[in-house]
């Protein structure tokens, strides 16, 4: 009976040592398994680690480019901005030049419409005057033509042979008398038959008479021998003096 006792017991312990074993067993292998399972699981997660290190590293460098290539753009801007400001500045002064510019341009063409006009009125005034003086010259060339007219009929007068002039009367007032021997109409003159003999000087006033009637007065512009040339200066009508009439000479 204790022999039986013990041999179920031997068995008993031996079951229970069989058992403790198997669980050992199995406690030992899932530990082993759960500490390969850790192990992947912790090599996986050292790669991603790694891997995210990488990208983060990679991502550092896209930034830190980024933020160079943002501060490039940055100082480009603000350089931009101020050449911008710059030649607007630069704009608006060339602009007011500009229109500084078109006034003066406005100030000299009205400068130059004012000469043209100037310089056509000076023409017209030029042809005008030219005008004048080509029929004053031409006037001119007339007097001269009738004073060499003038001075060989005085000429042949007092050079003819038998012909004695009249002669100067003197009255007692100190008049001279004497007649007239030519008259010019066209220039507005006359002879008279008193000269620097008869002490007749320039600017001696002629007094004109027919048949003891006024007709005019003449001035003594030169003078002769025996003779002297007097601007008509006062007629009763036009044409009203005539060769023969009787003047008297009233000193001035």
């Amino acid at each position: 009976m204790n022999k039986d006792i013990k041999s179920l017991g031997v068995v008993v312990f031996a079951a229970v040592f069989l058992f403790s074993t198997v669980v050992a067993s199995l406690l030992f292998i899932g530990e082993r398994n759960s500490k390969l399972f850790l192990q992947n699981e912790l090599a996986e997660v050292m790669k991603a680690k790694k891997k995210l290190s990488f990208e983060l590293d990679e991502v550092k460098v896209i930034k830190s480019d980024l933020e160079l290539k943002l501060s490039a753009l940055e100082a480009q801007a603000k350089m931009l901005g101020d050449s911008y400001e710059k030649e607007k500045a630069q704009g608006e002064t060339i602009k007011r030049e500009l229109s500084k510019k078109d006034s003066e341009i406005a100030g000299i063409k009205n400068q130059l419409d004012s000469a043209k006009n100037e310089k056509e009125n000076l023409q017209s005034t030029l042809d005008e005057e030219k005008l004048k003086y080509s029929q004053l010259r031409e006037r001119v060339d007339k007097l001269v033509a009738v004073k060499d007219e003038l001075e060989n009929k005085i000429k042949e007068i007092v050079g003819k042979q038998g012909v004695e002039l009249e002669r100067i009367v003197v009255k007692e007032e100190g008049e001279l008398e004497g007649k007239v021997l030519v008259v010019n109409k066209e220039y507005n003159f006359i002879v008279t038959n008193a000269g620097s003999d008869d002490d007749i000087i320039l600017g001696d006033i002629i007094t004109v008479f027919r048949d003891g009637k006024y007709v005019g007065e003449a001035q003594v512009e030169k003078i002769y021998d025996t003779m002297s040339a007097a601007t008509i200066v006062k007629e009763t009508k036009p044409g009203a003096i005539q060769v023969n009439d009787k003047v008297v000479v009233r000193p001035k």
